[in-house]
């Protein structure tokens, strides 16, 4: 049976998808639409009509007539297709719409890219992996051997690039409901009145009923398993210019800090208490409902003061994580911030919160000297002026306790001078408290050497190799005693101090040896090694690499330290 015959049976069933093929073979007045083309063929008619035909009853016409079929009926299937989209969208959905540039945005690709489900698409963007901080970052496992330059580049390119899904082609069910995520490309009118793109991530979920539970139940589970991720974290948050008209700046996420246990930072443990009850106090039910009956606002504040390294923003990062509160972190010397922007800021506070304020000595505005000056008149007007730094006192102290001024924030303000603020500043009620820190005493010096060589340590003992000490926790007590007895007393800052052992992390006795070297210079002293007697184990894990150095008389090998952590 020839290909017309197949055609011609399927014609005789009534089957329209071939009612094309007349068309094929009335070929002639197809080619009149194309003058030119019918002047050629009517010079070799009967050769072009008898190839024509030939082609047509053979396989190949079969397959051509097939795929033109084929192509019409896939546009009249598509056609339907969003036809009956555009009905379900507009009769069985709900939607939710979530910027680009909001923290749910954030949550939702996270919880998309940690979902094994989502690994076997077909689309996927790739990213570096350098570009953003992960939960999962972790070292370098250094193989044996890898000390050149060209070996850790090699072993840092491993799995530099990850793939993610693309939030365009996802979909799944959940709780009984069929959800789809889509990104929507629009435009927004900014804030200087200008119309920029935006972004948006739309989620649909379909039910019979239009029920908005399903999202909501999406959504909150998206919450929670992003709290259980973050429950060992602090979520710190910084300013920028605000995409929304009619306010200039507002808060965006920046990065997640690790929480740093209480029992790290060198306070006064008294005082550490004090302030841990006070906080509770302050964010529990009871003592908000005791602030309101007083009629007093339901703000905190703390002034931290005292020299660079002694643990200031350490102590409020721990209070944080702690309490389990973000932190808010504000530079008052940020280009083109204004009173507006700083109230907007403050206003756009979460109820329990704790916003930290860092080195206000350093902010000029803030200071008396500053308040006593007499304004410079200045008629010049720069594009410079545009980028410049406009907060004053007053646009501060009314953003702190204004009229406007939000409730539930916990302020801490740091400061290594606090005789040169304005006393508007640290008065009760904006300051309520100040917490002075101080140089390392000889008990946090005993605490420090502790904390520095107890639990797990850097590197295990290795015999042969006199870089790696072995101890006990009785001889870290002893050792403890006898470094506390050769420090000075507040001389040295706890971060000086804390640099000082993780260069001696696996030497405590050395460490108790140098002492006395390292506080005639603690800013030039530099580690030297110990002579290599004999062959040794190797240099352990993370404490440096051996080179060969020779002195003036060229003849002996010393290990040289190099510190991995700075």
């Amino acid at each position: 049976m020839s290909p017309v015959d197949i055609i011609t049976s399927l014609r005789d069933l009534g089957l329209s998808s071939v009612a094309v093929w007349p068309v094929l073979m009335n070929w002639r007045s197809v080619v009149s639409y194309v003058p030119s083309l019918e002047r050629f063929i009517s010079q070799h008619e009967h050769w072009v009509d008898d190839a024509i035909q030939n082609f047509l009853a053979s396989w190949y016409g079969f397959l051509f007539g097939a795929t033109v079929c084929s192509a019409v009926l896939s546009y009249l299937l598509n056609s339907v297709w969003k036809s009956l989209r555009a009905i379900v969208l507009a009769n069985w959905h709900t939607k939710c719409s979530i910027p680009t540039y909001c923290d749910s945005y954030n949550r939702v690709c996270d919880w998309v890219n940690g979902s094994p489900e989502f690994r076997d698409g077909r689309l996927f963007l790739a990213s570096e992996k350098t570009r953003r901080q992960s939960l999962n970052d972790m070292g370098i496992d250094f193989p044996d051997g890898a000390n050149s330059t060209d070996d850790i580049q090699k072993i840092r390119k491993q799995n530099s690039v990850s793939l993610e899904p693309t939030l365009d082609t996802i979909s799944f069910w959940h709780k009984g409901a069929y959800f789809w995520l889509k990104i929507r490309n629009d435009q927004r009118l900014s804030s200087d009145g200008n119309i920029v793109p935006d972004i948006y991530l739309d989620i649909y979920c379909f039910t019979w009923n239009l029920s908005v539970k399903p999202m909501a139940d999406f959504l909150k589970m998206i919450d929670e398993k992003n709290n259980d991720e973050f429950s060992e974290h602090t979520r710190i948050l910084s300013p920028r210019k605000s995409p929304f008209r009619g306010r200039t700046w507002d808060w965006t996420f920046n990065r997640l800090r690790p929480k740093r246990p209480l029992h790290t930072v060198l306070i006064n443990r008294h005082e550490m208490d004090t302030m841990v009850a006070d906080i509770r106090a302050f964010l529990s039910s009871a003592g908000v409902r005791w602030y309101r009956r007083k009629g007093l606002p339901v703000r905190l504040g703390y002034l931290f003061s005292g020299p660079p390294g002694t643990g200031k923003s350490s102590l409020a990062f721990a209070l944080a994580g702690h309490f389990g509160l973000p932190v808010l972190v504000l530079n008052l010397s940020l280009p083109k911030l204004t009173d507006k922007g700083v109230a907007d800021l403050f206003s756009e506070l979460p109820f329990h919160c704790v916003v930290l304020l860092e080195d206000i000595d350093a902010t000029k505005p803030l200071t008396r000297a500053h308040s006593m000056e007499k304004p410079a008149a200045d008629d010049d007007e720069d594009d410079d002026d545009k980028n410049k730094n406009t907060v004053t006192l007053s646009g501060l102290l009314n953003a702190i306790d204004g009229v406007g001024a939000a409730e539930g924030r916990i302020l801490i303000m740091t400061t290594n001078h606090i005789e040169v603020l304005d006393e508007a500043l640290i008065r009760t009620g904006r300051a309520d408290i100040i917490v002075t820190f101080t140089n390392v005493t000889k008990q946090q010096a005993v605490d420090m050497f502790i904390h520095a060589y107890s639990g797990e340590r850097w590197a295990p003992y290795q015999p042969g190799n006199p870089q790696v000490e072995d101890w006990t926790e009785e001889d870290i007590k002893r050792l403890a005693e006898e470094f506390a007895a050769k420090i000075r007393e507040e001389e040295f800052s706890p971060a000086l101090l804390q640099q000082y052992f993780k260069e001696f992390r696996v030497e405590p006795r050395r460490a108790v040896q140098e002492v006395e070297k390292w506080m005639d210079d603690p800013r030039g002293y530099r580690k030297r090694g110990l002579p290599e007697f004999g062959p040794a184990v190797g240099p352990a894990v993370g404490t440096g690499a051996k080179v060969e150095t020779k002195n003036s008389e060229g003849n002996m090998s010393l290990w040289d330290y190099i510190d991995c952590s700075t």
